[in-house]
């Protein structure tokens, strides 16, 4: 079952949908979309992963289901933060990032940042 949740970020929130089971030994998978697109970048490859996988898909701040904010703050370190933020919301200790297009970026900068929590997928 898919959960549908907002985490609240640079003044606006995100969307967030999470399923899958939890589980100690595997990690978290999160899907970063790209740029001009949203979470349902990943809506044929969700089901599978979630077999396995706790499964976390993010609409960016300005996509999809997230909020548009005026004057928010819209850029890579901006999105990073956030992704950053959502794993915290989540208590996601440890993930493995997949972004597609700019998604990838984001991956790559989190894995950077935050590597003993992150490995990026790109």
């Amino acid at each position: 079952m898919s959960t549908s949740l907002r985490v609240d970020v640079g003044g606006g929130s995100l969307h967030v949908a999470s399923t899958g089971a939890e589980r100690v030994d595997r990690p978290a998978v999160v899907l970063l979309h790209g740029f001009a697109a949203s979470s349902f970048t990943w809506r044929d490859v969700v089901p599978v992963l979630s077999e396995t996988h706790r499964v976390v898909a993010i609409d960016r701040l300005g996509f999809g289901q997230s909020d548009r904010v005026r004057g928010g703050d819209y850029s890579f370190a901006a999105a990073v933060a956030h992704t950053v933020a959502v794993l915290d919301h989540l208590g996601i200790d440890r993930a493995v990032l997949v972004g597609h297009s700019a998604g990838a970026g984001i991956a790559c900068g989190v894995a950077l940042a935050h590597g003993s929590r992150s490995r990026a997928c790109a």
